[in-house]
């Protein structure tokens, strides 16, 4: 009797879940999307593609798996996707955005900024496309169009921590810290969890002078977000180079450091220099110059820091460590 039990369990099992087997372009969207959800991105990608195929007008579909796509690093695929919403679907301003973030990842900021601009006319009141549209515009330059962005953003929602993020950053480029810094703490204020609103409350900080409100801020940043590379290296590159004895602490300047590249898997070049740094400042001068001339190893960093950083090689191979002069 308890076989029978069983194997009755075992087909009814069975009818349910080819009952619920997806059978629509709908039930795959559907299903795809609860995949993604619990984050099987594979098998949300595999349904969404089921889907396109079974039918090639569903936009949801390709909506989703222009997502996805982005997610997974195939910002070209994701455009492609997102077009095609658009092509169904002219006044999607959710197809806009995600292109425009393709666009932005893919390096094309002009086109970023036309699809958040297509974006905020179908969506007047969409405070984080103008957040994304004055970082765009940011990047490329354009503070003062940056500014008035997050000012709209701002007057939108006025508790969109984001925003006051973002204008933060604007605000340092124009020099005014202060308002920088006040735009960091509300920032903190709305999102107490928000490691981009402590890094710019430090950078702030730095720059009027305030080391220890700097070293502060990057601890906070750190205890709220342990794996902020940033933080580790500003902190690092602070105990390795001060003019000031009292902030210089070889030995946690190589722990920030190993870990700021760690973090980073070794890519960023500018932390690898820190790395150098911080060495010579614990002594390892052999090191030093190895790590230094690894950084110069890097093009992008050998053209924007290679007359100081080669100077630093020599300074290594003479057993000294760098000072900076300035902590900027």
């Amino acid at each position: 009797m308890k076989s029978i039990l069983i194997i009755a369990c075992i087909l009814f099992t069975a009818v349910s879940t080819l009952a619920q087997a997806p059978k629509t372009a709908d039930e795959f969207v559907k299903r795809g999307h609860e995949r993604q959800e619990k984050g099987d991105l594979t098998g949300a990608l595999a349904d969404y593609t089921r889907a396109i195929k079974l039918d090639p007008k569903n936009d949801r579909a390709y909506y989703y798996r222009g997502s996805m796509l982005n997610l997974k690093g195939d910002h070209a695929g994701s455009i492609r996707d997102n077009t095609r919403v658009i092509e169904l679907n002219p006044k999607d301003g959710d197809a806009y955005f995600n292109r425009a973030w393709a666009h932005k990842s893919n390096g094309n900021l002009d086109a970023a900024i036309a699809d958040f601009t297509k974006t905020i006319e179908l969506n007047p009141k969409d405070a984080n496309a103008f957040v994304d549209r004055g970082r765009v515009r940011l990047d490329k330059g354009l503070v003062d169009t940056a500014l008035e962005d997050f000012n709209k953003a701002i007057a939108i929602d006025a508790t969109l921590a984001a925003a006051y993020v973002a204008r933060s950053a604007a605000r340092q480029n124009q020099k005014d810290f202060d308002g920088a810094l006040a735009d960091a703490d509300e920032a903190i204020k709305l999102d107490p969890r928000n490691v981009y609103a402590y890094h710019n409350r430090a950078v702030s900080l730095q720059r009027k002078g305030d080391t220890d409100g700097m070293v502060a801020a990057y601890a906070k940043a750190i205890e709220v977000d342990p794996t902020y590379a940033p933080a580790y290296n500003a902190l690092a590159w602070l105990w390795s180079t001060s003019e000031k004895e009292s902030y210089r602490d070889g030995r946690k300047a190589l722990a920030y450091a190993r870990k700021a590249v760690a973090l980073t898997k070794w890519k960023d070049a500018s932390y690898i220099d820190t790395l150098a740094a911080a060495n010579a400042e614990a002594g390892n001068f052999t090191e030093a110059v190895r790590w230094q001339r690894k950084a110069l190893s890097f093009p992008d960093f050998m053209k924007s820091e290679g007359e100081q950083a080669k100077a630093r090689v020599e300074l290594y191979k003479a057993h000294k460590a760098y000072r900076e002069k300035k902590q900027i």
